[in-house]
């Protein structure tokens, strides 16, 4: 009897899911591909940010830097010392240093404008997860997660350039590819890491796919 208390009491033991910490992220990419909201402004690159050569409109690049995620993709993405900045030929408004809060569905990140900064760490933009899937989140060659302006990115951007409310508009469609340390995790934990992997070597190889048109 006492036997198979301790084998029934082991096999709840390997039956109960763990909990898995997050893991770091080492490096990746963020990819903005820029729609109608910004036409007519004059857009110039931050930082590390680059350019996406080939792509139609203005794609840009945004190294990751850091933070973290857990098996659900909750978590924070930073991207330090890159952004954009939009002028109009007399004002210049600069956006950097953007932080995607998967929990929150918020993108946060610092303003300047005209060079005097506005504030930091401010709610810019927001998206649904849940509209894509890990691998069209992963897929740089072809962004599809909708980024929606929020009401203080719409504040600054009327500030700055006299633009009517922008508050739900879509600034444009983004993809990231986050690269994790390899941790020894559970088995579920380690797959997303794996699969992440897979994917962010997938799309390096991939063809580039034509974007969806956009103007700057």
């Amino acid at each position: 009897m006492r036997h198979l208390v301790k084998t029934l009491l082991g096999f709840a033991v390997l039956l109960t899911p763990a909990v898995a910490p997050a893991a770091t992220i080492v490096g990746g990419d963020t990819r903005v591909a820029f729609g109608a909201a910004i036409t007519g402004l004059e857009a110039s690159l931050l930082g590390s940010a680059s350019l996406v050569g080939g792509a139609p409109g203005l794609t840009v690049n945004f190294p990751i830097t850091g933070g973290t995620l857990d098996a659900a993709l909750a978590g924070a993405i930073r991207h330090d010392g890159s952004g954009i900045s939009l002028s109009n030929g007399t004002n210049t408004l600069a956006l950097s240093n953007f932080v995607i809060d998967t929990t929150a569905g918020i993108l946060f990140g610092d303003a300047a404008l005209n060079g005097t900064l506005v504030g930091t760490a401010l709610d810019l933009f927001s998206f649904d997860l849940s509209t894509v899937t890990v691998p069209q989140l992963t897929d740089l060659d072809n962004p599809l997660l909708a980024l929606t302006i929020r009401p203080t990115a719409s504040g600054a951007l009327t500030a700055a350039f006299g633009l009517g409310e922008t508050a739900g508009a879509t600034l444009g469609l983004a993809a990231t590819a986050p690269q994790l340390a390899a941790v020894p995790e559970p088995g579920s934990w380690a797959m997303l890491v794996i699969g992440f992997g897979l994917v962010g070597g997938s799309i390096r190889i991939r063809q580039a796919r034509t974007y969806g048109s956009v103007t700057a």
